[in-house]
């Protein structure tokens, strides 16, 4: 996963919430700033245990963040906690958040089937890059990074996608919706996070709207 520069970073929950405004499907989050005051942490364990209250069952992971301000680049080797029950999540938390910023979200890793990173480009023709992993439990977007299966698509229409007899049905219909979902976005030359779960998660984990509240976009960034 490429590096991008620390001012890019500071808005990331904003382009989430650019996201969320233009109806992608984002995850249950909640951001908090390095070594964050105790009215800000205290906050971070209410939104989780209201999740927790309404779904015990829900575990909760921990992205971490450090960088070099200097160089203005982030550091990609930060932790990453997963499954974190939420009789355990205030230990871990407040532990990470002493030495990097952190972002807890409320979705379930093991549910994840297709996940990977989709490029569009300003280019005339346009062309989609997809590279992505196809599992039957815990795909997720840094698979990429380590799998031998990684499957890479360069695409610029649709009919090349229904074209090729390689892929399940399924796989033929999520990757037509991320294929029109992120050429619909009002930006270009934009690479996308995601993550397709065997069940709708996200903030619209409450719908079932095939697929699209199944989709989790985790990220969007230049390049």
């Amino acid at each position: 996963m490429s590096n991008f520069s620390y001012r890019e970073y500071l808005q990331k929950a904003e382009r989430l919430k650019d996201l969320q405004e233009e109806n992608f499907n984002i995850p249950r989050f909640y951001f908090l700033d390095q070594n964050s005051n105790i009215e800000e942490f205290n906050k971070a364990i209410s939104w989780a245990e209201n999740i927790h209250n309404s779904s015990p069952e829900q575990i909760f992971n921990i992205r971490t963040y450090q960088y070099k301000k200097v160089r203005e680049i982030e550091i990609s080797s930060c932790p990453h906690k997963t499954d974190i029950l939420f009789n355990n999540l205030f230990q871990i938390l407040s532990t990470l958040n002493k030495s990097y910023i952190t972002m807890i979200d409320a979705e379930t890793p093991d549910n994840g089937l297709i996940a990977g990173t989709i490029l569009t480009s300003s280019s005339k023709p346009s062309v989609t890059e997809f590279e992505f992993v196809v599992k039957p439990i815990r795909a997720m977007v840094r698979d990429i990074n380590s799998s031998k299966d990684v499957i890479r698509l360069s695409v610029s229409s649709l009919t090349e996608i229904e074209r090729d007899f390689y892929y399940s049905p399924e796989e033929v219909i999520i990757l037509e919706f991320l294929y029109k979902k992120v050429n619909s976005f009002y930006k270009k030359n934009i690479i996308f996070e995601f993550t397709y779960f065997n069940s709708p998660s996200g903030i619209l984990f409450q719908s079932n709207i095939f697929p699209e509240s199944s989709v989790v976009f985790w990220e969007y960034r230049g390049y």
